[in-house]
């Protein structure tokens, strides 16, 4: 045939349809539409319209007005064949965008004003909130069909653990749209996140049972398969993957240089639908970072993609201030093994959630064990026994501590619970207590804002913010208003670098109806209060674990994912979520047969930290069943681990797990981990290594 230049086709397009055969049969590498695009000519054998193919090999990938990663998001544009995401061309495309009525609407829709309501802090704080209850349970109703058609099928290895890391995903991402307070922006970002996990579940499901049949199955010459129009599909330049798609009716579209030409048939030429014309590309106002550089063909933008979901039911990294002086050393910390007199001679003392510290100058390691001297409270819960007798084995030697934290300690990211109960006047912890209430749902919001570097305070500097309307009633000579300012700035600077998210409202300063959990304050029990401490411990022990665990684990590229899940299975719901409903699960459970799992989840993650172990840790088991007693120990041993790697790496005592002597008001149905089965009696079977 004549020249086939690029240029020379630009200007002769219709060279283009040179083996045009329309009454023939269409195989797959036919054209039955087909169009030059830039320098590639794109064709397609079953699909009934052109999409401009995402090119470039440094494509710059964001989040766009509409919180979608325009025509690089497999939701909104076909992409590049990924044999690792070989169910994306499965996914039913939002392009759609169905109507309210239709079944699917939920999958597509972005929430707006009318359907979120700001959540009554009863303080200067607004912006966070939630979904409106019929709305989430609209949405959560259609989520759950597609992860119960899930349960009801099994697939191969590979493809069931993908299975369930998308329903773990689900569960998080929803629980944390049910209970977390969140800016509008951020209910929208989850709802989108989540849309995104259900579709990819939805797509995995239909190509295990419709898809991948039809393509491991040879074709039949007699039936001709049209393409899905309602399926993404995907660009290739593989021959044998357009043949998987072709036989499985699949839309797909063929991308090859001009040089092939002479060998390509197109029936029609079209012209190419581009991104501009269907979905906005503009930045986002908030100008989030780009998520991933690169080509689109990779596997990385996949995954890349994917720890930007994860990292919306995980808790930002609170202790980066202390990372400008330097990354800490990484040490092997001593294994703690004080007389065991003096831990058997704690084991009748109660502990409290947080603690004073007491040191004496003597250089005995045992004159140096730590002593809690905070005042017993009855609205402080009580720390799980065994985590408070790990406590009392501490040899609280700060010349122990690495890099500079021996000299100045971590700081919170909440405020420590005995801060709100260690006041002579029960008028001030009342107050305490009203004043955090005002303050809790943007203190809990502000884990979740896009940009904001959490503030670390000491013990004294939180109690200084809690006391801020006591102290305020006791200075006589300032006038309320002059009193509410001051409130007002000194929030104002804790929470400077959200404000976009969360903003100050000086008109409900005085407000009076303080909640919790829809109660008056005014009727709130020493349980009710109990809870709300319980609360505030639960989110700064799952904060620290996760920080410890990023300082200690050995590096391991590319396995992000899976070391947040696995952090994750430690706790009894979603790590971003403390449900006062948990309460008494997990490391709490009363029954060590239901503590089990949890210890041998967190087992498993210290297994990857650096340094010396106790060997009931370090070392691989033989066997994967533990007795009671195994697990009492396991349990003593790594506590007693935790908290002295904690303080090395902190200089302060860590927060420990709480439970409630009383049994709460609300139902919490926890993520179950899978039990190993076994037929002897008592005993845990461990599969955390499969999990």
């Amino acid at each position: 045939m004549p020249d086939v230049s690029l240029q020379h086709l630009k200007l002769h397009p219709e060279l283009l349809l040179h083996k045009r055969n329309p009454d023939a049969k269409v195989s797959a590498f036919d054209g039955a539409l087909g169009g030059l695009y830039d320098k590639f000519i794109v064709t397609t054998p079953n699909a009934s319209a052109l999409w401009a193919p995402p090119l470039g090999s440094n494509r710059v990938m964001y989040l766009r007005s509409d919180l979608r990663y325009g025509d690089d998001d497999p939701l909104s544009w076909p992409q590049p064949y990924v044999p690792q995401y070989c169910h994306f061309p499965i996914i039913r495309s939002v392009l759609l965008n169905p109507s309210d009525s239709h079944p699917d609407a939920p999958l597509y829709w972005l929430p707006s004003k009318t359907d979120f309501y700001e959540a009554d802090s009863a303080g200067e704080c607004r912006g966070p909130g939630f979904l409106l209850h019929h709305k989430f349970a609209w949405f959560q109703k259609r989520v759950d069909k597609t992860v119960e058609c899930g349960k009801g099928t099994t697939f191969s290895e590979g493809a069931e653990d993908l299975k369930r890391s998308y329903t773990v995903l689900l569960h998080d991402l929803l629980e944390r749209l049910q209970h977390l307070p969140m800016s509008l922006e951020k209910v929208q970002l989850s709802v989108w996140e989540t849309q995104h996990v259900v579709l990819y579940l939805q797509a995995l499901i239909d190509y295990m049972l419709i898809y991948k049949p039809r393509m491991d199955t040879a074709a039949d010459s007699s039936v001709s398969r049209k393409a899905d129009p309602e399926l993404m599909g995907a660009f290739t330049n593989d021959a044998q993957i357009a043949q998987c798609l072709f036989r499985a009716g699949i839309p797909v579209w063929i991308v090859r240089h001009v040089d092939q030409l002479p060998n390509i048939r197109i029936d029609k030429t079209d012209h190419f639908r581009e991104p501009h014309l269907f979905m906005p590309l503009d930045q986002h106002r908030t100008k989030f970072h780009p998520i991933f550089k690169g080509h689109g063909l990779t596997a990385e933008k996949y995954y890349a993609f994917d720890r930007f979901t994860r990292s919306h039911v995980r808790f930002p990294n609170v202790f980066t201030w202390m990372q400008s002086t330097g990354s800490l050393p990484l040490v092997n910390p001593p294994i703690p093994a004080p007389p065991s007199s003096l831990v058997s001679s704690r084991k009748g003392r109660k502990m409290s959630p947080y603690s004073r510290q007491s040191l004496n100058n003597n250089s005995s390691s045992s004159s140096k064990l730590f002593v809690d001297w905070t005042p017993a409270h009855s609205f402080l819960p009580p720390v799980v026994a065994v985590w408070g007798q790990g406590l009392s084995t501490l040899v609280f030697d700060k010349s122990r501590c690495i890099g500079p934290v021996g000299a100045k300690p971590r700081g919170y990211a909440l405020p420590p619970p005995s801060c709100l109960t260690t006041a002579e006047n029960p008028l001030k912890i009342q107050m305490m207590f009203k004043f955090w209430l005002r303050i809790r749902v943007p203190m809990i919001a502000r884990l979740s804002s896009t940009f904001y570097t959490l503030a670390l305070m000491d013990q004294n500097s939180w109690k200084t913010l809690v006391s801020l309307d006591y102290l305020g009633m006791a200075s006589k000579q300032e006038s309320s208003d002059t009193k509410a300012a001051k409130r007002q700035e000194r929030m104002r600077e804790f929470l400077k670098g959200c404000c976009d998210e969360i903003e100050m409202d000086l008109g409900i300063a005085e407000k009076e109806s303080v909640l919790w959990r829809g109660k008056p304050y005014t009727e709130l029990t020493a349980a009710d209060h109990q809870e709300i401490v319980w609360e505030i411990s639960e989110l700064e022990f799952r904060l620290e674990l996760a920080e410890l665990d990023q300082m200690m684990r050995v590096a391991a590229p590319n396995h992000d994912t899976a070391r947040e899940t696995a952090v994750s299975r430690c706790f009894a719901g979603p790590i971003t979520v403390a449900d006062v409903g948990s309460a008494n699960m997990g490391f709490a459970h009363p029954n060590w047969f239901d503590r089990a799992p949890y210890l041998c989840s967190l087992r498993r993650l210290m297994q990857t930290w650096v340094g010396q172990k106790p060997e009931i840790i370090a070392k691989d088991r033989t066997s994967w069943l533990w007795t009671e007693t195994e697990i009492r120990q396991l349990e003593t041993e790594m506590t007693e681990y935790y908290v002295d790697t904690f303080f090395l790496h902190f200089g302060r005592p860590p927060v420990l797990p709480c439970y409630l002597p009383h049994n709460p008001r609300t139902s919490f149905i926890p993520l179950p981990h899978i039990q190993g089965q076994t037929s002897m009696p008592n005993v845990h079977a461990d599969i955390s290594k499969w999990e």
